[in-house]
């Protein structure tokens, strides 16, 4: 193997790991809306039918 290859290989493998890291930063950042909005889903639903439109 020469040292242009192995070159190659690490600025994959680095870019891969980012990409990585990349993904779990979204998932933390979007879990916690997620998880609010299941919580409270019953409330929102419930707060659309109070305030709709009769008649």
């Amino acid at each position: 193997m020469t040292q242009g290859s192995s070159s190659v290989v690490s600025v994959t493998a680095q870019m891969a790991y980012q990409s990585i890291i990349r993904a779990t930063v979204t998932l933390l950042a979007i879990f916690p809306l997620l998880l609010l909005y299941l919580l409270c889903q019953r409330f929102f639903i419930q707060s659309v039918e109070r305030t709709g439109i009769v008649g």
